[in-house]
């Protein structure tokens, strides 16, 4: 028991007494002028300790874990892209300090810092479904767009078409033209370079504009940089996701089988400990947001994020409530940022359930899905509730009706959209039998057939029982309900 604190122990102890050659390599950095304390505190370091010594950090232990030195500067793409400096297993920015800089040497995948200071988050508002399932695709890389575009075309099933932008002021105009001219109907949101292609989903989410689909399908521009096989990669993701005329047989049986969360491509199912990378203590701190169980050795996930989610996923990330704040600063990172750690956080969201990800193969192995079978009754929850009271009088103030809480949300962040004002009926009160046979109108257009009516009793008193007490005094407004 005493050898893990021990080890803890050792590794406090080579923090605080480094060796000399790495304080040499400390001050060689410190002078350089290519470090940003700032910007590699507020992205990677979270314990007192290391915000104090943010340097060393760097060099005992974020700059083997891929982390960036400051914004443009990639360490592992460095080695990648200059194959001579990896070769001669040199430490990617001394050499730059010494000489990389001198000569000109890419630094960060190109295109990757794209820098967009005065574009805001957007504000989106949900607006009504037209169809039962939703296509996200996040558009980094302009000229990719023809390539996803076909693939959306030679689809046969509706969808709701949500694209999220980067901005690059007129060129991403002409890109908005451009798509409508081929998907009308398309909802364009233009975002700054933060969070990758993560963040513009998550801010989606946290929204609402992606409530009540039955599955969400994510795509973007995947180029990756550092891969020589980065083009192969991206067109084997969107394929195995969205197969032509394919995809509307094997989306049905994605939906139809109850242990299914995630669709991804053929091969892309990732599992073991060694694909933590440095994103072990991100997930861990994502997974807590919603009390989930941590189990480092349990990481199976779906890679390249492109994929299908059900809309269970979907709930747990809008109950992880992110913001822009939680994602990392931009520089062009291949690992180590909290969209890395999302990443791998689907698995565990799917796995939180007793879901599983599926690839495409496995879901063309399955039966194809029985009609479904409507339900014989269909009832739904009713508080009766938004119109004042007494007891709400002296609780909350005269008048207090739980239209004042709606009407007086705030956003939690730039772009979410609150307060979330009433449709149709708008602010009614159900004082109004009226306002229950329209209320019970609606639910029997949208197949429900009763309202099962909360029965409040309190101190051998009912509470909030005028609705109902109105509604039974006026037996020809129709209203199909249970206590």
């Amino acid at each position: 028991m005493l050898k893990p604190a021990l080890h803890q122990c050792l590794k406090v102890a080579r923090f605080l007494v480094p060796r000399w050659a790495e304080v040499r390599l400390q001050r060689k950095i410190a002078a350089s002028g290519q470090f940003d304390r700032t910007f590699y505190r507020s992205s990677y370091l979270k314990h007192s300790l290391t915000r104090l010594f943010p340097i060393r950090h760097y060099v005992l232990l974020g700059e083997r874990a891929g982390l960036s030195p400051r914004a443009g500067f990639v360490p592992h793409y460095y080695l990648s892209a200059n194959p001579d400096v990896a070769g001669a297993a040199l430490r990617p920015l001394a050499h730059y300090i010494d000489a990389g800089r001198r000569e000109g040497r890419v630094t960060c995948p190109p295109s990757e810092v794209l820098v967009t200071p005065n574009t805001p988050f957007p504000s989106v508002r949900p607006q009504p479904r037209k169809a039962a399932h939703a296509i996200v695709v996040h558009v980094f890389y302009p000229d990719l767009w023809p390539e996803i575009a076909k693939t959306l075309s030679a689809l046969t099933f509706p969808f709701d078409l949500f694209v999220t932008l980067s901005d690059r002021g007129e060129e991403t105009d002409d890109l908005m033209l451009d798509i409508r001219k081929g998907f009308a109907d398309a909802r364009l949101l233009r975002f700054p370079n933060h969070g990758r292609d993560i963040y513009p989903l998550v801010h989606l989410i946290q929204a609402g504009a992606l409530e009540g689909y039955r599955a969400v399908a994510k795509l973007h521009t995947k180029k990756s940089p550092h891969r020589s096989d980065g083009d192969i990669w991206r067109q084997h993701l969107v394929q195995g996701i969205l197969p032509g005329a394919q995809a509307k047989d094997l989306l049905q049986r994605f939906e139809a089988d109850p242990s299914a969360d995630v669709w991804v491509a053929d091969g892309q199912v990732f599992s073991g400990e060694s694909w933590w990378g440095s994103n072990k203590q991100g997930v861990e701190a994502l997974l807590r947001r919603l009390e989930l169980p941590f189990d480092a050795k349990a990481l199976r996930f779906p890679g390249g994020s492109i994929y299908w989610l059900k809309a269970s996923v979907v709930s747990l990330i809008r109950g992880m409530a992110l913001t822009p704040e939680d994602f990392t600063a931009e520089a062009g990172q291949v690992d180590g940022t909290t969209a890395h750690a999302m990443e791998r956080a689907i698995g565990y969201l799917a796995q939180a359930g007793g879901g599983r990800i599926l690839q495409t193969t496995e879901l063309s192995s399955l039966a194809a899905p029985a009609r479904p079978q409507a339900p014989g009754f269909v009832s739904a929850f009713y508080l009766p509730q938004f119109h004042p009271t007494p007891q709400n009088d002296a609780w909350w103030g005269e008048g207090y009706t739980e239209w004042q809480g709606v009407a007086g949300a705030k956003p939690n962040y730039e772009g979410h959209a609150q307060p979330a004002m009433p449709g149709v009926l708008g602010a009614y009160d159900l004082r109004l039998p009226q306002t229950m046979g329209a209320q019970y109108a609606l639910a029997r257009g949208a197949g429900i057939d009763a309202f099962c009516v909360y029965h409040y009793w309190f101190d051998g008193a009912r509470l909030l029982e005028a609705p109902l007490d109105g509604l039974l005094a006026q037996r020809d407004i129709p209203f199909g309900f249970y206590l």
